[in-house]
C-alpha cells in the first residue's frame, strides 16, 4: 500500500508541473507521505545506530560527538520524550518549515516534490542527521540570494548550528565565504582551476598513504577510531567518477538556468538562480574530496533541494518563452542526474535490502 500511494503520489506531481497546473491538495499529500517514509520506517539501514545513541549516548559504539546534535538529544531526553517522539518532531517540524520557505519564494511545489520523492527523500530517511541539518542550510542559502550584507552573520551563525549538528556542513560555510568574493575568483578562475587539480593529485597520493583518516573521521562525526577506520576502509579508487559528473551536470544545467533568467526583470527568482550557479561554481572547490574519499559525494546530496528550486524557476521561464523541446531537455537532464545518483546509491550502499524494502515493503 506505501509503494502505491508513494508512486501515485509522485505521478501526480509529476502531472502537475508538465501541465503547469497547480493542486493545493497534492502538496499535503506529498508531506504527509514523506513524514511517513521520514519517521515511520524503523527498519531502514541506521535506524537502529540513532536509536542506541539516544538511549545511551556515551557507548562508544554508537556515539556522536557533534555538540549540537547532542545538545538536541539532551534536551528531548530532559523533556522526557523518547527516540520516536524526537525523530517526530523534527520530521514535522522539518517538513513545515520547507513548505513555508518554497510557499514564500513561490517556488513550483510539484517540480520540486516529484523530483525529491526520486531520491533525495528516500535518502534522508536513512541519514536523519544529514536531514535536520539540511533544512538550516536550505533557508540559509534561500537568504543568501537576496545578497543582502545584512543576513551574512545570520547565515554564518545557521551554517555553523548545522555544523554542529553534523560536522561535513562546515565545509557549506567556507564555500559561502568564499562565494562573497566571487568577482575577485572570477579574475584568477585559472590559477583556482589549477588549484584544484593538483589539490586533487595530492587527494589521491594522501588518499593511497593512509594520511587522511582524521579528516574523514571528523566528516564521519565520531572520534571512536575502529568505526573511523571501518567507515573509510574503501578508498575511492575510480568511485569519485560519480559524484564529479553529478556535480558536473548539476553545474552545466545551472549556467543554462542563469543564461535563461537572464532577460528577466530583478526579481529574487532571478538573484537566487545567479547565486545558487556561483555557490555550485565555488564549490569545485570541494571535488578533490571526492578523490580522497566518494563518502563526501554526500556535499551534493544535500543540495539537491536549493538545486530543484534553481531548476524550478528555469522551468517557468521554459513556459514563458514557449521553449517546449529545451524544457525536455532540460527535465531529461534532470532526471538523468537523478538515475546517476541512484545507480551510484545502489553500487555504494546497497539500498535495496538496506533501504528499499524497509521503506516500500518489497
Amino acid at each position: 500500500m506505501t509503494v502505491i500511494s508513494y508512486f501515485v503520489c509522485a505521478l501526480l506531481n509529476m502531472y502537475y508541473f508538465l501541465t503547469y497546473r497547480k493542486s493545493k491538495a497534492i502538496p499535503i499529500l506529498s508531506l504527509v507521505l514523506f513524514a511517513y517514509v521520514l519517521y515511520a520506517n524503523v527498519n531502514v539501514a541506521d535506524y537502529s545506530n540513532y536509536l542506541n545513541n539516544y538511549i545511551n549516548p556515551q557507548n562508544p559504539v554508537y556515539r556522536v560527538d557533534d555538540t549540537g546534535y547532542v545538545f538536541l538529544i539532551s534536551l528531548f531526553k530532559i523533556i522526557g520524550l523518547e527516540y520516536q517522539q524526537f525523530r517526530l518532531f523534527f520530521v514535522v517540524i522539518s517538513l513545515l518549515i520547507i513548505y513555508k520557505i518554497l510557499n514564500k519564494i513561490n517556488c513550483n511545489l510539484h517540480y520540486v516534490f516529484f523530483f525529491y520523492s526520486l531520491y533525495g527523500v528516500i535518502m534522508d530517511a536513512v541519514q536523519f542527521r544529514f536531514y535536520i541539518a539540511s533544512i538550516l542550510l536550505i533557508a540559509a542559502i534561500c537568504l543568501a540570494a537576496t545578497y543582502k550584507k545584512k543576513f551574512r552573520v545570520l547565515i554564518c551563525v545557521m551554517m555553523g548550528v548545522a555544523s554542529t549538528i553534523h560536522t561535513s556542513f562546515i565545509l557549506f560555510l567556507v564555500v559561502y565565504l568564499v562565494s562573497n568574493y566571487m568577482e575577485t575568483l572570477k579574475r584568477y578562475r585559472k590559477v583556482l582551476m589549477f588549484l584544484v587539480a593538483m589539490v586533487s593529485v595530492i587527494g589521491i597520493v594522501g588518499m593511497k598513504l593512509g594520511l587522511f583518516d582524521s579528516l574523514l573521521g571528523a566528516f564521519v562525526g565520531t572520534s571512536d577510531s575502529y568505526r573511523v577506520s571501518k567507515y573509510f576502509s574503501t578508498r575511492s579508487n575510480y568511485g569519485f567518477i560519480f559524484p564529479l559528473v553529478v556535480h558536473l551536470g548539476f553545474w552545466v544545467a545551472l549556467r543554462q538556468t542563469n543564461a535563461l533568467m537572464v532577460s528577466e526583470a530583478m526579481s529574487y527568482k532571478k538573484a537566487y538562480v545567479k547565486y545558487l550557479y556561483e555557490f555550485m561554481t565555488v564549490a569545485f572547490v570541494v571535488t578533490p574530496l571526492y578523490v580522497i574519499n566518494v563518502n563526501f559525494y554526500r556535499f551534493l546530496r544535500i543540495m539537491i533541494v536549493p538545486i530543484l528550486i534553481a531548476f524550478s524557476f528555469g522551468d517557468e521561464k521554459y513556459r514563458t518563452h514557449h521553449k517546449a523541446i529545451g524544457r525536455a531537455k532540460r527535465i531529461m537532464l534532470q532526471i538523468g542526474l537523478t538515475v546517476l545518483c541512484f545507480v551510484f546509491e545502489l553500487l555504494y550502499a546497497d539500498m535495496i535490502d538496506s533501504i528499499f524494502r524497509p521503506i516500500f515493503g518489497i
